[in-house]
């Protein structure tokens, strides 16, 4: 058996549109399962989705446990894995290595761990007028993407913060390297662009 279980969850509608020869949560768990960890993946979808995956047609569907509990925190202690991660559907296109790193951290110490990526945009700080105050260094700052994972065991509750979870000792929490293809469909315009990057992808096998 697998010693790591990524949930693929959905909180938006958006995870069901198409992309490629599917759909955006199916790509999500395609990518899940070709890390070379082998992970067993669930997909979990909010409750208030459900009946809307129900209803999609079997091309927009993927083929993997469909987790029935309520919350992700009662998902996760009902698994047999050690490492558990979770992973935002609406990143269709997260490379497999990238479940592959935040794993080896958890394998070498790390309570929790998260991909994070340098900010290429020239960032500003700006009062309520928008009138700039500052720009803000670069090199302090990381982009956080997905998915992050945890050491099962580790986990005491929920978190409210950008973590899903709290674990017992929050100094042991790491970002690993990210990749920049980790693109969030935040609207359903956004496809259009992880289409193409799903095709420059394919093209380069990258």
């Amino acid at each position: 058996m697998s010693s790591v279980r990524v949930f693929i969850e959905v909180t938006s509608p958006l995870a069901f549109l198409p992309l490629g020869d599917s759909s955006v949560c199916a790509t999500a768990v395609k990518r899940a399962q070709e890390a070379k960890c082998r992970p067993a993946v669930s997909l979990f979808i909010s409750p208030d989705l459900r009946g809307v995956y129900q209803e999609l047609s079997q091309k927009l569907k993927t083929h993997v446990e469909l987790e029935a509990s309520q919350t992700l925190f009662e998902a996760l202690r009902n698994v047999q894995e050690e490492f558990v991660l979770v992973h935002e559907a609406l990143r269709p296109l997260t490379l497999p290595k990238t479940f592959d790193e935040v794993v080896l951290a958890l394998q070498s110490g790390s309570q929790a761990a998260r991909p994070a990526h340098v900010v290429v945009d020239t960032l500003k700080t700006v009062t309520r007028e928008f009138m700039v105050e500052q720009t803000i260094d670069r090199e302090k700052m990381q982009s956080l993407t997905s998915p992050e994972g945890y050491v099962k065991n580790n986990i005491v509750g929920v978190d409210s913060g950008v973590w899903h979870f709290q674990v017992e000792n929050p100094t042991t929490i790491h970002y690993v390297r990210g990749d920049q293809e980790s693109i969030k469909v935040r609207q359903a315009e956004d496809v259009v662009l992880v289409e193409s990057f799903l095709a420059w992808q394919t093209i380069t096998k990258s």
